[in-house]
C-alpha cells in the first residue's frame, strides 16, 4: 500500500517541477501575453477534464492500474513536448494538451486503486492520498523553483519527467506487490 501511495506522491512532485512556473516560462521563452498564457492554461484544464470523462470509463474496462500507467505516459511526453517546445507557442501548447490529457486521470485512477486495494480502509488511503498529493506538489515546487534560481532552469523538464517515470515503474512494482 505504501509504494502504490507514494505514486501518487513521485508523480506530482515530477509535475509540479514545470506546472508552478508554466505561465513564467510562457512569457520568457515565447514572449506570450496574458491572453495567450490564459489561453493555454485553459488548453491544460481543458484536456484534463477530457481525459478525466475518457478515463471513468477506462478505469472500469482497463482498471486502475493499466489506466494510471496510460496516464503516466501521457504526462511523461506532454512534459517532454513540453520541455523541449523552446519558442514555439504551437508546442508549447501542444505539450500542455496531452500533459493535462494525463494529469487527472492519474490522480483519479490511483483513487480507484487505492479503494480496490483495500475497500475496508478506502476512507484513510484516499485521505493519506491526497495529504500525498499535496506533499507531491510542496516538493515539486521546490525542485522546480530551485532549478530556476539556480541557474538550471533547463534541468527542470529532465527532472520532471524521471520524477514521473519513476512514478510509472513504481506503479507497476505496486501491481505486483502481493
Amino acid at each position: 500500500m505504501q509504494l502504490l501511495l507514494a505514486v501518487t506522491c513521485i508523480f506530482l512532485a515530477g509535475q509540479f517541477t514545470e506546472f508552478p512556473f508554466v505561465a513564467a516560462r510562457l512569457k520568457s521563452d515565447v514572449g506570450a501575453d496574458a491572453s495567450t498564457i490564459a489561453i493555454l492554461l485553459a488548453v491544460y484544464g481543458f484536456a484534463g477534464v477530457v481525459g478525466a470523462s475518457i478515463a471513468a470509463g477506462a478505469i472500469d474496462r482497463l482498471g486502475g492500474p493499466r489506466t494510471t500507467r496510460i496516464s503516466l505516459v501521457f504526462v511523461m511526453i506532454g512534459l517532454g513536448v513540453w520541455s523541449l517546445s523552446g519558442a514555439s507557442v504551437l508546442l508549447a501548447g501542444l505539450g500542455l494538451a496531452i500533459w493535462g490529457s494525463g494529469s487527472s486521470p492519474a490522480i483519479a485512477a490511483q483513487q480507484a486503486r487505492l479503494i480496490a486495494a483495500d475497500p475496508m480502509a478506502a476512507s484513510a488511503t484516499v485521505a493519506l492520498n491526497t495529504s500525498l498529493l499535496y506533499a507531491g506538489q510542496a516538493l515539486g515546487t521546490t525542485l522546480g523553483g530551485w532549478t530556476l534560481s539556480s541557474g538550471h532552469g533547463n534541468w527542470s523538464g529532465i527532472v520532471a519527467v524521471a520524477l514521473v517515470a519513476t512514478a510509472f515503474f513504481a506503479s507497476i512494482a505496486a501491481e505486483r506487490q502481493p
